[in-house]
């Protein structure tokens, strides 16, 4: 098994949940990293992006990204856009295997209407904002070294996570963003593949 388990994804896609049952099955620690930036100041995300705005949010979840990848064999479950910070994502892939939990829009409509108020920025039309949202973070999602579709139960999923993680040979890694010239061209062994 890799060093650490990293879960990415949109927002409701089963992050927290699914990192506590990987953790749990396979004795490591759990990190979700924004009930983590929610005890070190004492507000939630959705409360920083609001009263801050979200850059300032993003530079606590920047912070909270290297602490949590300090630590060895860690289920981390990162916030929906802790992967658009290039130094981010690129400590967040160097930590272990990346694995994108996706999930269709209308499960995650479904889910993210439970705890709508906890989400500003699906705030006013959350199906034109998830839309936007996955057009935005698609891209460096799919760097991620896994993609599970994370449809099913908790423990399924998990399961399946478990799974691929086992079967994952040594990975490559995304050299640049998806948006780059030459994107989607993996390093394995000192050789681009």
């Amino acid at each position: 098994m890799p060093e650490s388990i990293v879960l990415v994804g949109l927002p409701g896609s089963g992050k927290t949940s699914v990192g506590r049952a990987i953790a749990e099955r396979l004795g490591r620690p759990f990190l979700d990293l924004d009930e983590a930036i929610t005890r070190r100041t004492g507000r939630t995300p959705g409360r920083i992006i609001d009263e801050d705005g979200e850059a300032a949010f993003r530079a606590l979840e920047a912070a909270e990204v290297r602490a949590a990848a300090a630590i060895p064999d860690a289920v981390l479950a990162t916030g929906g856009g802790a992967v658009i910070d290039p130094l981010s994502r690129w400590t967040l892939w160097d930590a272990g295997v990346s694995v994108f939990l996706d999930v269709d829009d209308e499960r995650l409509l479904e889910r993210v209407g439970r705890h709508a108020e906890t989400r500003p920025l699906l705030a006013g039309d959350p199906v034109v904002h998830l839309a936007r949202l996955r057009a935005e973070r698609e891209p460096f999602y799919a760097s991620a070294d896994i993609r599970i579709a994370a449809e099913g139960s908790t423990r399924t999923v998990a399961g399946t996570v478990i799974q691929a993680v086992r079967a994952q040979q040594t990975p490559g890694r995304i050299l640049f963003d998806a948006h780059v010239p030459g994107a989607g061209r993996r390093c394995v062994d000192n050789r681009v593949a």
